[in-house]
């Protein structure tokens, strides 16, 4: 269950990396700005404390 959970987190974080480059090579709105990092250091702190449960499982 957490392989799935975080396979599906990895998912949204690549398509916001992917997204987040496009953007960064525009004139920088402060807003979005805030969003893409925000939403990267989310991914980072959730994946960090769902790995010891992933590696535990399996």
């Amino acid at each position: 269950m957490w392989l799935a959970a975080a396979a599906f987190e990895l998912v949204i974080f690549m398509m916001t990396v992917i997204k987040g480059v496009r953007h960064f090579r525009q004139p920088r709105s402060s807003l979005i700005s805030l969003i893409y990092r925000d939403g990267m250091l989310y991914f980072v702190s959730i994946f960090g404390l769902r790995s010891p449960h992933i590696l535990h499982a399996h």
